[in-house]
């Protein structure tokens, strides 16, 4: 039986029994890539349906006029396009790869040691996810591996983390703390010029990397289906061959490392499925749910997916490394104190249960156990890790 750690509870034995050929799926001798392998990877040769994106670049925060002119491209962005390019923003591409080398060790464990750290207790979103969870069409099992790890401060000291996390854990924590200073900190200073608000540092406040959050780094690996898969879900119906529903972001920003494999898609203003061309150097960026919330829907939230690769990466393992960044709990369920907000009669797609006082109290307000054990028809229940 496989070993339960502290943080778990004999729930996981129901998990585990839904996916007893989990370990046939993966077996324990099967190679994976390394991190910086993967990373050169070539990209397609596929003529896509490309999204323009708008680019970001961060070395010109703190010129003159950098932040207003940011500010400007970024409200463009989240209005027209959904998404966005972040370069020049502070982190070294080497810091990046090794987040990619930490992801390809998680997932080259034997499934018995990763079952090891489904989170059952503790925080149910956190921990390990294997694939298998989601019936396709025709029965086809999804081939999605997720692990999700909170971020590196007091409040998670004693978390208990796979191996490799646990080895570079104080390399997690500075890689955090860096994204958090260096990114987002800055995303949150252009989100309050695009507000009109008089204080810069006014979402960074409710931002604060050693306070209690849901932030937390979550890495993915995406096995490649067999040609008679990927066949069978073409001719499915629509969504059927989405890897990963299609769906919102719970949060403020999400923030996507760059890699080789295209996959991701967001749906345009009109209304059609865009791919996201890589870009190296990059950061891929979106707001989430509680950051619509807060603007009273003037910023809204992109809908996206992950979808089959294009023909010619079909074939290989696509690695993603994302960091989801969320006020810290204790912030209040509002709108924010903004011109914008008081004149503007756009209105949030989202918004939280009536019980729910403050952004902790909405993230948690998760059915247990939704995500692994059942297929629910309502949208939370269907994001509770997005």
């Amino acid at each position: 039986m496989t070993k339960l750690y502290p943080h778990q509870e004999p729930i996981c034995q129901k998990y585990l029994a839904l996916y007893p050929k989990e370990a046939e799926m993966k077996p324990e001798n099967q190679p994976l890539i390394q991190g910086l392998e993967y990373l050169s990877l070539p990209e397609t040769t596929t003529d896509l349906d490309w999204m323009e994106m708008t680019i970001l670049d961060f070395s010109l925060f703190n010129e003159s006029g950098g932040k207003k002119k940011l500010a400007s491209l970024l409200k463009n962005a989240i209005h027209n396009l959904g998404c966005f390019y972040i370069i020049n923003f502070g982190v070294s591409q080497n810091e990046i790869h090794q987040q990619f080398s930490i992801a390809a060790s998680i997932f080259s464990l034997p499934p018995s040691e990763k079952n090891m750290f489904i989170d059952c207790k503790s925080n149910p979103t956190l921990g390990y996810k294997p694939a298998g969870e989601r019936t396709m069409t025709q029965g086809i099992k999804d081939v999605v591996e997720i692990y999700d790890d909170p971020k590196c401060n007091s409040f998670f000291e004693n978390y208990l983390r796979p191996p490799p996390c646990a080895k570079r854990k104080g390399e997690m924590e500075r890689f955090c703390r860096d994204i958090h200073k260096q990114v987002l900190h800055r995303l949150l200073v252009l989100t309050t010029i695009i507000m009109e608000m008089a204080d810069e540092e006014s979402l960074s406040t409710i931002h604060n990397f050693d306070a209690m959050s849901d932030s937390r780094m979550r890495y993915i690996i995406q096995h490649p289906h067999s040609k008679e898969e990927v066949n069978v879900l073409q001719q499915g119906e629509e969504g059927e061959d989405d890897i990963i529903y299609r769906h919102t972001d719970f949060g403020t920003y999400t923030l996507l490392f760059d890699q080789p494999i295209a996959g991701l898609q967001v749906k345009s203003k009109g209304n059609d499925w865009k791919w996201v061309k890589p870009l190296p150097g990059s950061i891929i960026g979106n707001i989430g749910e509680t950051l619509e919330f807060l603007t009273g829907g003037y910023l809204k939230t992109p809908v996206h997916r992950v979808a089959i690769p294009p023909e010619d990466q079909r074939h290989n393992l696509r690695l993603s490394v994302i960091y989801f960044t969320r006020p810290d709990d204790d912030a209040l369920l509002q709108p924010l104190d903004s011109p914008v907000t008081t004149r503007d009669t756009t209105k949030s797609s989202f918004a939280p249960p009536s019980h729910c006082r403050t952004v902790g109290d909405w993230s948690r307000d998760i059915p247990y156990f939704s995500y692994f054990a059942e297929r629910h028809n309502t949208r939370r229940q269907q994001q509770a890790f997005l």
